[in-house]
């Protein structure tokens, strides 16, 4: 997407005001909790971007890219960060020049100095190349239960009833395009009576 906007714009202006909790900002020099302008968690950025009109581009010396700036906004208090951006606009901030490159194009500085040495580890696709989502289940309150036998006495249950009842009965909805009841295979397994059981385990969520 970084990519993309550098092709798309002539200049790009990133104010990074901070402020995001989760990663515990502090205010460089003292340490404080770096305070967001908004009552959330997430940190915050202003960005502007700037498109030339066709005749200025035209005369862009050297057909030069996308010039992207940055510049951070820290305070403990957010009044602080109010009145500064009160004060000021593109022209009186003190931008620092950036030169994204692949293949991250990040709008952020960053030390180069060991760029080399980390790109020397592994890639998390060169570790494991085959990979996928998982379990994804859904409508759990009637697929999953922690007993064989409370599963069965449910589709049980679910056999005997017309597509309209069970929908209500079990809360089961309207059918989406990831989750569509194939109401026929009812009469498949009620008259072969073939059950297929699957067992997984569920554990704490690791996303913090």
């Amino acid at each position: 997407m970084r990519q993309h906007l550098m092709r798309t714009f002539d200049e790009i202006y990133v104010l990074d005001l901070h402020g995001n909790s989760k990663k515990k900002e502090t205010v460089p020099g003292t340490g404080e909790p770096d305070k967001n302008v908004f009552d959330i968690q997430q940190g915050v950025a202003i960005g502007i971007f700037v498109k030339w009109p066709p005749e200025r581009r035209a005369k862009r010396k050297g057909g030069s890219g996308c010039v992207v700036r940055h510049a951070h906004l820290w305070g403990a208090q957010r009044q602080t960060k109010y009145d500064w951006l009160d004060r000021h606009h593109v022209k009186n901030t003190a931008w620092t020049s950036l030169d994204p490159a692949a293949p991250n194009y990040l709008f952020i500085p960053q030390s180069t100095q060991r760029r080399r040495e980390y790109e020397r580890g592994w890639k998390i696709t060169e570790i494991m190349p085959v990979h996928s989502l998982g379990i994804a289940t859904g409508r759990d309150h009637f697929t999953v239960a922690f007993r064989k036998e409370e599963l069965r006495r449910r589709l049980r249950r679910f056999l005997l009833l017309s597509p309209e009842a069970a929908r209500t009965e079990f809360g089961l909805g309207s059918d989406t395009p990831t989750g569509r009841w194939r109401w026929p295979g009812r009469t498949c397994c009620a008259t072969t009576g073939k059950t297929c059981w699957s067992r997984f385990c569920i554990g704490p969520s690791t996303d913090g």
